[in-house]
């Protein structure tokens, strides 16, 4: 068994609202440095900080309606409306489970450089198949969204050339 649920483990700042410096972006659990259990800890994983940050993230997006200063949608091709196929349930339960596998046998906790560029261009692919397709249910873009934030994760494991925190490079020198 690998420790495969780490990729979001720890490092973006919020405020004690769950608020990022990214207007409208809220961040808690894992992912989340709320600085609340010390200034030493990597994330806040603690249960009860994850429902305490996650609650007060609600009563502020609900009670403050931040505006956004930017209301556009990203130019993002899989989102244009002429495409006419739509993507088949099956075929996207299918990337689904290749992303997972994907991440599990290249990007968990031990990594190696040509496992990362074979995650790389694995991603891309599917990135690619996705593109072919007109995403319109939750699930399509849950699918879309995992495999762009999987392939994130690995440019920026390529990217940092150190082993840190809780990620090992194998063959970093």
């Amino acid at each position: 068994m690998r420790p495969a649920q780490h990729y979001h483990m720890g490092g973006i700042k919020t405020d004690l609202w769950a608020m990022t410096n990214i207007d409208g972006l809220y961040a808690c659990g894992e992912v989340a440095c709320t600085g609340i259990h010390g200034a030493n800890r990597l994330a806040s994983n603690s249960v009860l900080e994850c429902l305490v940050f996650g609650r007060r993230a609600a009563l502020h997006i609900n009670n403050e309606n931040r505006k956004f200063k930017d209301k556009t949608l990203p130019d993002i091709s899989c989102f244009e409306n002429d495409k006419k196929i739509l993507l088949p349930r099956s075929s996207a339960r299918e990337l689904k489970n290749n992303i997972r596998s994907v991440m599990s046998a290249h990007v968990g906790a031990v990594r190696t450089q040509s496992g990362l560029l074979a995650a790389r261009e694995s991603l891309a692919e599917i990135l690619n198949k996705l593109e072919q397709y007109q995403l319109t249910e939750p699930f399509d873009f849950e699918l879309f969204s995992m495999a762009e934030v999987s392939l994130l994760i690995v440019e920026a494991a390529l990217a940092r050339k150190e082993s840190i925190g809780a990620h090992y490079l194998a063959d970093s020198q």
